[in-house]
């Protein structure tokens, strides 16, 4: 659904998988071919990344995790901030 509902998924489709049918041989089932090998890739693929990011979210949320990203994030900012104070970027 995400690439039927993007108007330029089509566009990129229809201009790019004609480059891959070699001449003289038949298009269509060719671009069906590359079609479905699009389609299998994005059923692997977008499941794949909901789970990670599923188990990402949850690692996250941890008490320890969420400290240590506060307190990384607060070093490189007052670094950050030190570097602009003094003035000593690089031009």
């Amino acid at each position: 659904m995400t690439n039927a509902l993007n108007p330029k998924a089509p566009v990129l489709f229809l201009s790019l998988l004609p480059q891959f049918v070699p001449d003289g041989e038949p298009p269509l089932p060719r671009t069906l071919l590359l079609a479905a090998i699009v389609v299998a890739l994005a059923l692997v693929w977008f499941p794949a990344v909901a789970l990670l990011v599923d188990r990402l979210g949850r690692w996250l949320r941890r008490p320890r995790t969420a400290r240590a990203i506060e307190g990384g994030s607060g070093v490189a900012l007052s670094a950050l901030g030190l570097v602009l104070v003094t003035g000593s970027l690089p031009h």
